[in-house]
């Protein structure tokens, strides 16, 4: 910060000499040259140019012998248009803006006095001045407010991954409490099955096919429940929410079930990889029955 306002307190004493040296510039004719008080410019691209002072010929003939700084003409210089014509004074970013004289091809003096964003004005210096002061200020403003509403949006931004994480927490844990429901109900249901078949068991099926069975149908009542977390890893992938908030939403399998917890972990990478895949797989059975197979010892 010292560093840039020491050179900005050196170009405002270099303009102050300028103006100077302008003043006793204007009289004489299109001819007339120019010392400036800035070192040479280094280097062929004029955008790099910064508080130095160059030359450079534009693809239409526009030629200009000038001051630059963060790489536009700024200060004072020399531009000879296409025609011939020829601006002596002023530039601000780039555009005849101050004081200064335009000349016609054979010398003569068209035009002397303020002007403002390429533009001849029929206005004093000093406000052309003050209007640059203001136009200063406004873009000063429309900065700072720019800042704030970038500020805003980052802040809301946290809110909603916030909001993301706690609604996928939810989510798991309401997936969780019914998970646990199903496994009660199915284990209910294949104890019964089992009594039920213990005095009629054909000879040709083992007699461990109902408890099987019945592990089956558990494992796929388990997956059906925990593969809602890998489709809504499909929404929160859309929104924006890194993955390893997904990942949270099946910490509760890991208690229930290593292999289930490997296999839904896998599915939720997945799904933020190839999230198509994900959906179509759901939608045909695929990842419940490739689930069940993975867990079927459950």
């Amino acid at each position: 910060m010292k560093n840039k306002n020491s050179r900005n307190s050196l170009y405002g004493i270099l303009s102050a000499l300028m103006l100077l040296n302008v003043a006793l510039l204007f009289p004489s004719s299109a001819n007339a040259q120019y010392q400036s008080k800035l070192p040479k410019c280094e280097g062929l691209n004029s955008n790099r140019w910064d508080m130095c002072y160059g030359e450079e010929t534009s693809r239409n003939g526009v030629n200009y012998k000038g001051e630059y700084k963060d790489g536009y003409r700024h200060g004072f210089g020399i531009i000879t248009y296409g025609n011939k014509e020829k601006y002596v004074g002023q530039f601000v970013q780039g555009r005849n803006e101050g004081r200064g004289a335009l000349f016609a091809a054979d010398g003569r003096k068209l035009k002397e006095g303020a002007w403002e964003k390429d533009e001849f004005v029929e206005v004093s210096s000093a406000e052309l001045e003050e209007r640059r002061r203001k136009a200063e200020i406004e873009k000063l403003q429309s900065d700072i407010a720019a800042a704030k509403k970038a500020q805003l949006d980052a802040e809301r931004g946290k809110t909603d991954a916030e909001n993301a994480r706690r609604a996928a927490e939810a989510n798991a844990k309401a997936v969780t409490e019914n998970a646990k429901k199903q496994v009660e109900a199915t284990s209910n249901a294949s104890t019964v099955r089992a009594d039920s078949s213990k005095n009629n068991v054909p000879q040709n099926i083992p007699k461990q096919a109902p408890v099987y069975e019945a592990r089956s149908d558990m494992a796929t009542s388990i997956c059906s429940s925990y593969l809602r977390i890998v489709e809504r890893s499909v929404d929160l992938r859309q929104q924006g929410v890194p993955i390893n908030i997904a990942h949270k939403m099946a910490d509760s399998a890991l208690n229930l079930n290593p292999q289930l917890y490997r296999f839904i972990i896998g599915a939720i990478n997945t799904a933020y990889q190839n999230p198509q895949f994900i959906l179509d797989t759901l939608s045909d059975g695929r990842l419940l029955n490739m689930c069940a197979k993975e867990v079927r010892g459950f």
